[in-house]
């Protein structure tokens, strides 16, 4: 299951306001359901099943007239979805960053059952934790704007900052990703990898309370890099164009242990 994009002419129809992109190129969202030899096996018309709900209008709210939506993650809800606005299991949750919205999608028919906004925008990664609870990497709601760790239940509205925290590092406090970021949720849900993409930094955290576990920094040799000065050629640095876009856990399914590095 994966983000996908429908690159066509033509205006993305709300009421009787249309988002006008002047690239002759809209983009429509899709999600594409592929299968272990690569073969497309089902598309879900994103854009098209929001058009067509009762949420239609937020797409006025777009940053991107030409990209209303965005859709830059989707996920699966876990087996104990439950508690709030009708959500099953089997259900798919998508993360719309140029709406700064999460869609409920019914797995089986592709439609929209609910839509939800917050104090997060821009968001990336949004998964389902349990119950009713969602935890996602949220761009630009942290403080002094840095980026966090948010999670939203879905049950009462509630939001809970997870991560920077009080007993957060002052160093780790203001991390920021103005775009990009990952989160990852550990198989047992007691942790989760938090991907700072621009910050060139990881941290891992225990949940639901967001204790520091570990921290990862991504540094790169730069030494035959000429666009570094003489000086940073001899350093290891970060380099924002070359930050990790996402770090994972390995699941029992993976191919482990993997073959050693040469």
């Amino acid at each position: 299951m994966m983000p996908a994009l429908r690159l066509g002419p033509g205006e993305i129809p709300v009421n009787d306001l249309r988002p006008v992109c002047a690239n002759p190129w809209a983009h429509w969202s899709l999600i594409n359901f592929i299968d272990g030899d690569g073969r497309l096996r089902r598309s879900m018309e994103l854009t098209d099943a929001l058009v067509s709900s009762p949420y239609a209008v937020v797409l006025k709210q777009t940053r991107n007239q030409c990209d209303p939506l965005r859709l830059n993650h989707v996920h699966r809800l876990g087996s104990d979805a439950a508690g709030a606005w009708g959500i099953a299991p089997g259900d798919i949750v998508a993360s719309l960053g140029n709406l700064s919205a999460l869609a409920v999608l019914d797995g089986k028919t592709g439609r929209v059952k609910r839509l939800a906004h917050g104090s997060f925008h821009q968001q990336h990664g949004i998964t389902h934790y349990r119950d009713a609870k969602f935890l996602m990497f949220d761009n630009h709601g942290g403080a002094h704007d840095s980026a966090r760790v948010l999670m939203l239940d879905l049950a009462d509205g509630r939001e809970t900052t997870v991560f920077p925290n009080d007993d957060t590092p002052d160093a780790l406090r203001r991390l920021a990703s103005d775009v990009g970021g990952h989160l990852d949720i550990a198989p047992d849900r007691g942790r989760a990898l938090a991907t700072f993409s621009r910050a060139g930094v990881a941290v891992e955290i225990g949940l639901p309370n967001g204790e520091l576990r570990a921290v990862f920094t991504s540094l790169h040799d730069v030494s035959g890099l000429a666009a570094f000065s003489r000086h940073a050629r001899g350093h290891a640095a970060r380099v924002a164009k070359a930050s990790p876009a996402g770090l994972t856990y390995i699941r029992e399914s993976d191919d482990w242990p993997a073959p050693p590095v040469r």
